[in-house]
């Protein structure tokens, strides 16, 4: 059995990498996507695997307990931190987004209860590889080769990197679309998917200004990088 990330030859093709575009479009974009599929290699279906595909164990015991640790911070965090009312069908309808095993339930009616671990190996590539490609970004803003912020729009350069990041995985759904996301898919939807990326980096706390404690800038954030 094999087991390969796929990143389509048609990304490559989109108008990403003209000159006259700034950096911060392709690495927010392009970059992002690389980094979160070339990181699967390290979440817990791709320490099974070797660079040919196949099965082998390459973690160490104590290595694994450290990414699990990890990864469990990400879906302690999550499960904390989303829920919602969904408009459906005239009503307003709880949705606990994804939910930890290690979480109680309340008492109030919740629909679509599963756990938070069905998300994390790709909740850990969102947020890790946003890490990424931010730090290969900012390796390159010095001096004249610094990015130039686009016309019309009252933001700097670090602040239009995460929002071109956050565009990536950002969606409009409909309440049954989500739902059925809730359901059936191991994303986290949208906008929780972007949100939960955006709150674990320092970087873009920083970039605008978020006060410590935020909802997004919480005091404990989630890494794996």
């Amino acid at each position: 059995m094999h087991t390969f990330s796929v990143i389509p030859l048609a990304l490559l093709t989109q108008p990403y990498f003209r000159a006259d575009v700034p950096r911060y479009i392709p690495y927010a974009t392009i970059g992002l996507i690389f980094t979160h599929e070339m990181l699967h290699a390290f979440d817990l279906t791709g320490i099974r695997y070797d660079g040919n595909g196949e099965p082998k164990e390459w973690f160490s015991p104590e290595s694994r307990l450290r990414l699990e640790a990890r990864l469990d911070c990400v879906a302690r965090q999550y499960a904390a931190t989303f829920s919602k009312k969904v408009s459906f069908k005239g009503a307003n309808v709880d949705v606990q987004v994804k939910r930890s095993s290690n979480v109680p339930l309340t008492c109030h009616p919740v629909l679509s209860q599963f756990d938070w671990n069905v998300t994390r190996n790709e909740d850990m590539a969102d947020i890790s590889g946003l890490q990424i490609a931010y730090r290969a970004w900012s390796s390159l803003q010095e001096g004249d080769a610094a990015d130039l912020r686009l016309p019309g729009l009252n933001l700097n350069t670090r602040q239009l990197f995460f929002l071109n990041a956050a565009q990536t995985y950002c969606s409009h759904l409909s309440p049954e679309d989500y739902i059925v996301l809730v359901e059936m898919d191991f994303h986290t939807p949208f906008p929780e998917r972007v949100n939960g990326i955006m709150m674990n980096s320092p970087s873009f706390a920083e970039a605008y200004n978020c006060p410590i404690g935020s909802p997004m800038n919480p005091t404990r954030k989630c890494s794996t990088w």
